[in-house]
């Protein structure tokens, strides 16, 4: 069954266009609802801007009406195929999210723009050559992705570089002379990345007068003799001529000097076990065991998340290393291998906590938390590394972002656009939370109106600090190459943490405000509430959809984690939090497991514990 997306009706002077956008079958529909929510939107308005463009630029009157199936991967996109044979199929299978967006404009718009070379082509003698239809297809689709991202987009400048990197390889190089007139070439990388290089040399070539001319020769195309005489009355000069020109920028480009543009003064030799340490996954290992066959000037980039980059053969590897692992981790990406050997920062950034209004307007809220409460909220996140490193002997490595939110709206939306939830994970989330933290640098704090402000003087404080809680432990923890660590504990943990720092801050003796006790708030609540509420294995066992779940139905599941890490708390004393840290070290070393972690760390059993804790609570 195919999923209906939507059809394009497009009416311009001369004619209208109708262009179908549906999602091919066989997904599961967690990628169905990926698919249409973040990525299938882009792809539909790209196909209208794409019918704008061939109307206003190359003066088609009539687009043909066209059939898009979308597809997430190979398998999927081969039965649509197999079920639609005239229908255009376009796989949109890219892991980084920022890249992958706007491949969900170039794939679709190359698609529809072949059919108006092919169907241009009346027989075979006017039939355009494959380099040309393939080149110039990418140009127009780049042209569609420049008008809707700006001139200078993260996509373009990799698919440029990965196309002068293919053609400086010295085996198996084609021939631009002979391509000239082939209809049909089997499709590879290499003979890609040529098409794309002899479009881009004949657009530098005609300059502003590249559309115009591209406009001529589909006119030619309908009266010439052949599609090499439209091109030369199209284009002003002849494939041969042409032909020379290629080969001139080839020339070049394969004697450029093969060396970084980047300064690696920045940067110093890492010891081979150290640097091997930094492979935390098996997935991230076969990366780099690839990277390390490939050609110089090379560089690997590693993020928070555990995600890996690699360029090669290129000059500009570091920063398209870099840029393109911010799309998925903008704060936590490094480079740790550059030209095959591992190396590390000279000198060590230090960590910066941003804060920044996500709010925008000049309603009289947002003015209010800008001018009284982003100072405290500023202040609390001052103090924090300072007092961790004092009393646990740890801190924040990596740099953080803060955005405050004033609205559910705004919390709703930056979850979407800064935390990259889905619409309806970041929907429930801002109707039940009030701060969030992915654990990779970026966190909110939501700010809302009618607040008590005895509340929300707590609230600008604790939970600043339990979402930095939270950032501590994604940076302890790594990408958890091991376990994901118990979700009760990640969360009671930050609770307790934030009310330990915010006693020690440095306030004002006379603030009429104070904190109220962790231990015995949290004793006070399970003797009026929490017997009734949920269970204490209901929330050890939870997952983050399960807790979400507990937290809509109102079982007030961080109270009852509270509580339990109370007795935790009692059992281990001053060695609680070094037991706490010692858990999260081990989430990040692979094969561990959280049961065995839990016994080793804490000196009891999950079972044990929770037989302990059932005890100590009948006693409340």
């Amino acid at each position: 069954m195919l999923r209906f997306l939507g059809v394009l009706s497009l009416c311009y002077l001369g004619g209208c266009a109708s262009i179908s956008v549906s999602l091919a079958p066989g997904h599961s529909p967690e990628a169905a609802a990926y698919l249409q929510e973040k990525l299938l939107p882009a792809t539909v308005q790209a196909q209208e801007d794409y019918v704008a463009l061939a109307r206003s630029k190359l003066k088609q009157s009539s687009v043909s009406t066209t059939q898009i199936l979308v597809a997430a991967t190979k398998a999927n996109a081969d039965k649509a195929k197999a079920a639609q044979p005239t229908a255009l199929v376009v796989t949109l299978n890219n892991s980084f999210p920022d890249v992958q967006q706007t491949r969900t404009v170039l794939n679709p718009v190359r698609a529809s723009a072949r059919l108006l070379f092919e169907r241009a082509g009346l027989d075979e003698a006017r039939r355009s050559p494959e380099w040309f239809v393939t080149g110039i297809t990418n140009e127009i689709a780049l042209d569609v992705l420049r008008g809707r991202h700006g001139k200078d987009t993260l996509t373009e400048r990799i698919l440029r570089s990965d196309d002068e990197a293919e053609l400086r390889k010295t085996e198996d190089r084609l021939d631009p002379v002979k391509l000239l007139k082939q209809r049909q070439v089997k499709s590879s990388g290499k003979f890609t990345a040529m098409a794309n290089f002899m479009a881009q040399t004949l657009r530098n070539q005609q300059g502003e007068n590249f559309y115009p001319s591209l406009a001529n020769y589909l006119r030619q195309l309908a009266i010439a003799s052949s599609a090499e005489q439209a091109f030369q009355l199209a284009f002003g000069l002849t494939p041969e001529v042409f032909a020379t020109q290629v080969d001139r920028r080839l020339e070049g480009l394969r004697e450029q000097k093969r060396v970084h543009a980047q300064s690696l003064a920045d940067w110093e030799d890492l010891d081979e076990e150290s640097g091997r340490a930094l492979l935390t996954t098996k997935s991230m290992r076969d990366h780099f065991a690839s990277y390390e066959k490939l050609a110089s000037p090379k560089a690997f980039v590693r993020a928070r998340s555990g995600a890996s980059v690699s360029f090669d053969d290129r000059a500009e590897a570091i920063p398209l290393a870099l840029e393109q692992c911010a799309t998925v981790d903008p704060l936590g990406c490094k480079v740790i291998s550059l030209d095959g050997r591992f190396v590390r920062p000279v000198r060590s950034p230090k960590p910066e906590i941003d804060v920044r209004m996500a709010s925008t307007g000049d309603d009289a809220w947002i003015k209010e938390v800008q001018s009284k409460w982003m100072p405290l909220l500023r202040k609390t996140v001052d103090h924090f590394n300072e007092i961790v490193q004092k009393r646990l002997g740890y801190s924040l490595k990596e740099s953080v972002r803060i955005y405050v939110v004033t609205s559910r709206e705004d919390y709703s939306r930056a979850l979407r656009d800064q935390l990259r939830l889905s619409a309806a994970r970041a929907e429930t989330s801002a109707s039940v939370a009030g701060g969030t933290s992915n654990q990779r640098g970026q966190m909110i704090v939501a700010l809302y109106p009618n607040t008590p402000p005895e509340m929300l003087w707590e609230v600008v404080i604790t939970r600043t600090l339990h979402e930095l809680t939270h950032e501590l432990q994604g940076q302890i923890q790594g990408d958890s190459a091991g376990f994901s660590s118990a979700r009760w504990l990640e969360e009671a943990t930050a609770d307790h943490l934030a009310y330990l720092v915010g006693k020690e801050l440095d306030r004002d003796p006379s603030a009429k405000y104070v904190l109220e006790d962790w231990r015995e708030s949290l004793i006070e609540w399970y003797r009026l509430r929490g017997r009734t509420l949920t269970k204490p294995e209901n929330v050890m066992t939870a997952n983050g959809e399960q807790w979400t779940r507990q937290m809509v139905e109102r079982l007030n599941p961080y109270q009852m984690a509270g509580i339990m890490s109370v007795h935790l708390a009692d059992r281990l004393g001053d060695g609680y939090f070094p037991a706490v840290f010692r858990y999260w070290a081990l989430a990040a070393k692979e094969g561990e497991k959280e049961e065995k972690a839990f016994e080793a760390c804490f000196g009891v059993s999950r079972a044990a514990y929770m037989v302990s804790l059932k005890k100590w609570l009948e006693t409340l």
